[in-house]
């Protein structure tokens, strides 16, 4: 039986990724063509659509529970980054996050009824242009071959894209693009408020609410609403299940009139330091009036000024809470309010644990007692857990091993960064938890190969994560996953940051997990060479994710398999392969690139600190089409032509980083404006030839892009 993601990875997640980003810009002009290899999804889109299709989509009842979280950019580069307005209007744009993770659906009776809900768009009876007509009768011909496939088998098949690919295929006839505006395809996007919009930008909200698509997951990074905002949310309130709020302070007036109107609200994240500043908790009638009897999951991450009135507030309001996250609170709090923060929140569990089935305390500060406390909490029964244990494991009675003995139905455990897990914890792992799925044991330093023997009696075990556990060896490994029962469901390895790995254990694991591992990440571990890769382009052909950072010793012959005249094992084996990463592997060449590199579903590729020329970087763009994001920072070949060639075959592409590249002038812009629709992201520090001043006019054409990272 292949891995099943359960409703619980999205949070505590690693390496199940899938995601793209786009931008919708609401501008009030006349909507451009729409390009036949790109689409920039815009609210212009969207008016164009209402003006071809006149009756709009019935909304439906989401049954099926979300699976992946996107993964965000990284927050420190944009905080430490010049940022550059490109618009006038930016600060008003809308900001589309995509995230999605391809579901492994083994029945398809699980399909809800698509009759009642699914409704295809009657043919416009509207007088049209002469060209408008020539279109509606092309796109009949087009979907003509599609009436007698039902609604539900097509829109169980779009299940398995990505979002980039949803947003392609709903070009392609009226029927997909009603298949496309099913709820569940509609989660793999986020729509991102990037910035403050006021009272003038009323016109815009409206437009947004009366278009075809629903976004039920909405992202805040400011709490600055008005007017104009609180109409959105009495219009548009019923179709959200998720709110995130980011940075900037929200105040507590402000959140009550949001909650109001979002009464099918399942996932609400508050994570900010400063969020919960302005917030005065009263306890009276008016604060309990409106609840989320759907929503399961609060997270109140990253907050420092979390209090017991606050976590009862907000906790209040999901009387059917399953997951909590408090993971890097209570850091600015003084012992004794930590102290009583965390006696209240096992006040709380003693009270409603029967419900609650993930918890996540990462990096939040615990002790033996806590934990002690924790694991007497009888009514407790979690599917998963992570935490950050610092304690003592020489006392039974106290800290980690009693939560274990305690908990012995949870399928995930992250002890990410917990010095002092070693052997017996793991012994007590693979005692009591016997249906664990998920182990992350990253940065745990004391874990040997001798701890990792007992993971052997682990048989559902589907993904372990011993990054940066500098005591482990080949033999650890082997003796983990070679001996004892067999790992039949085993889809992810990460062995990154070990150095004392080498060749010899994937001859060992090749034929044990042969097509079965699908994420595999060995950044770091700088003991590979080029027969390592050999045996997993041999055996590992359904990876989806691989991570060669700063594999040194890999070369040409270790990608192509090619050698004195002998043609062995190439990187072209994993046709599949999505996000691959081989920063700072500097013997490799532009033979390879042009050799092997032939990717249809490759979106991510990172090549910074490389020696390639303009001939490899043509090749690869040419066979590998569809790249999303690209990072071609610091390398040698890199120049203004070589960025031209990029731009025109990759067409998707959305983030460029062209970091420390000194041959680069302000000429890229020109190529990026006319070949790149969908741009968002530019990284451009340490570029010596481009001067911010000199850019600006060319950055104001460029209606996509949202950020370019400078000096």
């Amino acid at each position: 039986m292949g891995y099943m993601p359960s409703e619980y990875d999205k949070y505590f997640n690693f390496g199940l990724i899938d995601y793209s980003e786009f931008d919708i810009n609401i501008e009030p002009p006349t909507p451009p063509p729409i390009p036949q290899n790109n689409i920039n999804t815009n609210q212009e889109d969207q008016v164009s659509m209402q003006e071809n299709i006149d009756s709009s989509q019935e909304s439906i009842e989401n049954q099926v529970k979300d699976q992946e979280i996107m993964p965000e950019l990284n927050q420190d580069e944009q905080d430490e980054s010049l940022t550059i307005e490109t618009d006038s209007d930016m600060n008003y744009c809308f900001d589309i996050v995509s995230y999605s993770l391809n579901p492994e659906c083994t029945n398809i009776e699980e399909v809800v009824n698509y009759e009642d809900t699914i409704l295809e768009p009657e043919q416009s009876k509207d007088t049209l242009s002469s060209e408008n007509e020539t279109f509606e009768e092309n796109e009949e011909e087009l979907e003509s071959n599609f009436d007698k496939v039902p609604m539900e088998i097509i829109v169980h098949i779009f299940k398995f894209l990505n979002p980039s690919d949803l947003k392609f295929v709903a070009l392609v006839s009226r029927k997909f693009l009603s298949a496309c505006m099913y709820k569940k395809l509609s989660k793999n996007f986020m729509l991102h408020f990037v910035d403050s919009y006021y009272k003038e930008f009323s016109v815009q909200i409206s437009q947004f609410v009366d278009s075809l698509r629903i976004f039920p997951i909405i992202s805040l990074n400011t709490g600055n609403f008005d007017i104009a905002a609180q109409s959105f949310w009495l219009d548009y309130g019923l179709n959200i299940e998720e709110i995130y709020f980011r940075n900037g302070i929200l105040r507590k007036e402000e959140f009550e009139n949001i909650i109001r109107w979002t009464k099918n609200l399942k996932v609400l994240k508050i994570e900010s330091n400063s969020i919960f500043a302005t917030w005065h908790i009263r306890n009276d009638y008016s604060e309990r009036l409106f609840v989320f009897e759907n929503c399961y999951h609060i997270s109140l991450a990253k907050n420092a000024f979390i209090n017991r009135k606050i976590f009862d507030y907000m906790v209040s309001k999901a009387p059917n809470l399953r997951e909590i996250d408090l993971s890097y609170c209570l850091g600015k709090l003084n012992g004794r309010d930590r102290n009583m923060l965390l006696d209240h929140f096992i006040f709380y569990l003693k009270g409603y644990g029967d419900t609650i089935k993930a918890i996540n305390l990462t990096h939040t500060l615990t002790d033996d007692y806590f934990l002690q406390q924790l694991s007497e909490v009888k009514c407790l029964k979690l599917k998963s857990l992570s935490l950050t244990f610092n304690g003592c494991v020489t006392n039974n009675k106290f800290g980690l091993i009693p939560l274990l003995r305690a908990q012995n139905e949870l399928e995930m455990l992250n002890l990410s960064e917990s010095p002092a897990v070693e052997e017996t914890i793991l012994m007590e792992i693979s005692t009591n938890l016997k249906h664990i799925r998920r182990l992350i044991l990253r940065k745990c330093s004391h874990v040997t190969d001798y701890s990792l023997v007992p993971i052997s009696r682990c048989e559902y075990l589907e993904a372990i994560d011993i990054t940066a556990c500098d005591l482990v060896t080949d033999e650890g490994i082997h003796d983990a996953l070679m001996i004892g029962t067999p790992k039949k469901h085993m889809k992810e390895l990460y062995f990154a940051l070990l150095s004392n790995i080498t060749e010899v254990m994937f001859v060992r694991l090749g034929p044990k997990f042969h097509e079965q591992i699908t994420h595999l990440d060995l950044g770091g571990s700088t003991n590979l060479a080029d027969d390592a890769l050999q045996t997993i382009f041999c055996h590992f052909t359904k990876i989806r994710f691989l991570n060669l950072d700063s594999c040194c010793k890999i070369s040409d012959y270790g990608l192509t398999g090619k050698f004195q005249n002998q043609c062995y094992f190439s990187i072209k084996n994993l046709r599949g392969l999505r996000i691959f990463r081989m920063q700072n592997c500097y013997k490799v060449t532009d033979f390879a690139l042009i050799d092997s590199f032939e990717f249809n579903e490759l979106r991510e590729l990172y090549m910074a600190r490389t020696h390639f020329k303009r001939e490899g970087l043509e090749a690869l763009v040419k066979n590998c089409p569809a790249i999303e994001i690209l990072d071609l920072g610091e390398v040698d070949g890199v120049d203004d032509d070589t960025i031209e060639i990029v731009t025109k075959h990759l067409h998707r592409l959305h983030t460029l980083k062209l970091n420390g590249n000194e041959k680069i002038t302000e000429r890229i812009f020109d190529h990026i404006y006319q070949n790149c629709l969908d741009i968002k992201y530019l990284y451009l520090r340490n570029c010596p030839n481009i001067n911010a001043d000199n850019i600006m006019n060319q950055l104001y054409l460029m209606k996509s892009l949202r950020k370019v990272y400078l000096e």
